[in-house]
C-alpha cells in the first residue's frame, strides 16, 4: 500500500498535494508504460478520481488485486507458489489473459510455452519499460516460469 506524508505527497493526477479526501492505491504494476502505473503505490484524491476516465477500470483492477491476495492467504504451502498479478490493464494485448493467476510450481501448466511466447514478444517490443530497471518483474516472471516443469 502507498506510504502518503500528507501536505508533502502528491497526487499523480493533479500534481497537488494531498492533505485530506485521497486514497490510497497499492503497488499494481512496474510498467511504466501501462496508462494504470500513476495510480500503483499512489496516493490520489477523490475528486481526481472521480473525474478520471480510467476509475472503473482502477477499481475493478485493484478488486482483482485483492482477491488474488484473498486466495493465495488461504494457500496451504506458498512456497509452492508463483504469483502473477497485473501484467497489463490493456484488454487488448494477449498478455491480458495471465493477469492474476495463482501457479502451483508442483503441478504442470498447460499454458506455460503459451505464456513464455507472449511475455517474451511483449517485452522484445518494448511494452514493458520496468519502474526499476535492476528488477524487471515481467523478465525475472518470464525466468521463473522458465524453470517450471
Amino acid at each position: 500500500m502507498a506510504i502518503v506524508f500528507e501536505g508533502k505527497s502528491k497526487c499523480p493526477l493533479c500534481y497537488r498535494e494531498l492533505v485530506d479526501n485521497f486514497m490510497l492505491f497499492p503497488n499494481l504494476i512496474s510498467n511504466m508504460k501501462d496508462i494504470l502505473y500513476p495510480f500503483s503505490d499512489a496516493g490520489v484524491h477523490h475528486e481526481c478520481l472521480n473525474n478520471n476516465k480510467f476509475k472503473s477500470l482502477i477499481l475493478n483492477i485493484v478488486a482483482k488485486n485483492n482477491a488474488l491476495i484473498s486466495e493465495y492467504r488461504n494457500v496451504d504451502n506458498p512456497r509452492n507458489i508463483i504469483v502473477i498479478g497485473l501484467l497489463t490493464s490493456d484488454i487488448e494485448e494477449e498478455l491480458h489473459k495471465f493477469n492474476f493467476i495463482l501457479l502451483n510450481k508442483r503441478q504442470v501448466w498447460n499454458d506455460k510455452t503459451v505464456f513464455l511466447r507472449i511475455a517474451t514478444k511483449f517485452l522484445d517490443d518494448g511494452k514493458w519499460v520496468s519502474s526499476s530497471p535492476d528488477n524487471n518483474y515481467l523478465k525475472k516472471l518470464v525466468e521463473k516460469i522458465l524453470q517450471l516443469q
